[in-house]
């Protein structure tokens, strides 16, 4: 692959450098790196400075295809890690409970495990599930990305759940104009509640607490006269 270096005040004048300074042969195209922007302030002018490579015109075509590649190979070590992780502290819990399927989509990550000792990993209302979720996005390596783990579409009917006891103490705040404190939660739990409670112009909710003891509190609020 060969490279020129080439001046310009603006792109019109660049694609007419480029014409009078790059011979192609069939099999060959180019592609513009943009090393300085041309600069115009007043009455001073400089030129911007421009790479020019010259490259095989099949080189372009496997581009993305050594770039989708790249990316494989950078989920797979992640799944790699994250499964090594997670199958060390499953040896030292001594459970029976494997991982079925790992599921990547765009920055998260999902786990589904299997195997008859899932209860105990999940835990009361989801909370030992919660802290294993913690432990996990905690590995430096996978910063960018957010672990879920899932069980028999456990999430899915927790947040049903979730779901229909919001509803059902909107209904009685609603009825008896008064506060309702609900059970400490997880921050994504606490959000179904939001959102739900969302809904309702009345009321309103509010979180108190330290994790992971943080609660929230369903408020009526009255309404205003016009």
């Amino acid at each position: 692959m060969n490279k020129i270096t080439l001046e310009a005040n603006n792109k019109e004048e660049l694609e007419k450098l480029i014409k009078e300074n790059v011979s192609l042969a069939e099999d060959e195209t180019y592609s513009i790196h943009e090393v300085k922007k041309p600069v115009k302030f007043l009455f001073f002018k400089a030129k911007g400075k421009y790479e020019i490579s010259i490259l095989k015109k099949d080189e372009i075509t496997n581009v993305p295809e050594k770039k989708k590649e790249k990316e494989n190979k950078k989920e797979e070590k992640i799944e790699n890690l994250i499964k090594q992780t997670f199958e060390k502290f499953i040896e030292v819990a001594k459970l029976d409970v494997q991982i079925e399927k790992i599921t990547m989509n765009s920055n998260t990550i999902v786990l589904n495990l299997t195997g008859k000792d899932v209860r105990y990993l999940i835990g009361e209302k989801g909370i030992a599930l919660n802290s294993l979720e913690t432990l996990l996005n905690a590995i430096k390596t996978t910063r960018n990305y957010r672990i879920q783990i899932d069980s028999n579409n456990y999430k899915a009917k927790r947040e049903e759940t979730l779901r229909n006891l919001a509803q059902r103490k909107a209904e009685k705040v609603l009825k008896y104009k008064t506060n309702c404190k609900l059970s400490p939660m997880s921050a994504r739990e606490r959000k179904i509640i939001h959102e739900e409670i969302s809904n309702y112009a009345n009321l309103k909710t509010e979180s108190y607490g330290e994790e992971p003891k943080r609660f929230l509190v369903i408020k009526y609020i009255e309404e205003k006269e016009d």
